[in-house]
């Protein structure tokens, strides 16, 4: 028999603790009250990764990294106080949030940027590992790439090359694979 699937609420808890970002948690999602959002979750271990949209501040993005088993345990208590909230600061760059997280074997996480608001931006990638140290860009902004990207997966990951699926929130645009050397 399956356990019955049980809503959280948990994440409302621990997002406006977050440093920086959390001070924006429930705002709108624009460029001036530069609302909290999310639109990448990685999940490696016992950690989950929301890369946030927005907000963007001086340049940076933010992963909030949290414990999973903190967030989806059985009741309906909020989230204690001592539950893990890092917010790790990524610089990506003047008005970049992060569109999609993806997981590497290796522990790292790959980046897909992305307007935080506004008017879309060329895409770029990028993998840093889960302290926020090593920030390095796999894929500059190219000007063909205007087409708002949305979404990724990892098809497969080795020492010299990552070949990911790109997904794209316009119907006229396919799905594009990438091979990246690294």
């Amino acid at each position: 028999m399956h356990e019955a699937v049980e809503t959280t609420y948990r994440l409302s808890d621990l997002l406006p603790r977050a440093e920086e970002a959390g001070a924006f948690f429930g705002e709108e999602l624009d460029e001036e009250t530069k609302g909290l959002n999310i639109e990448g979750i990685a999940v490696q271990g016992e950690n989950i990764f929301l890369g946030l949209r927005a907000p963007s501040i001086g340049g940076r993005a933010f992963i909030v990294r949290a414990n999973v088993d903190e967030l989806f345990r059985a009741g309906r208590e909020p989230a204690p106080a001592t539950a893990l909230v890092e917010t790790i600061p990524v610089a990506l760059g003047p008005d970049a949030g992060i569109r999609d997280l993806a997981p590497l074997p290796d522990g790292r996480l790959l980046i897909l940027t992305g307007a935080a608001y506004g008017d879309e931006i060329p895409y770029s990638i990028f993998v840093v590992d889960p302290t926020g140290a090593n920030l390095q860009e796999l894929l500059p902004p190219q000007s063909d790439q205007l087409t708002r990207a949305e979404g990724m997966t990892v098809l497969e990951a080795t020492e010299k090359e990552i070949r990911l699926l790109i997904l794209f929130d316009k119907a006229d645009r396919a799905p594009q694979e990438l091979r990246i050397r690294h």
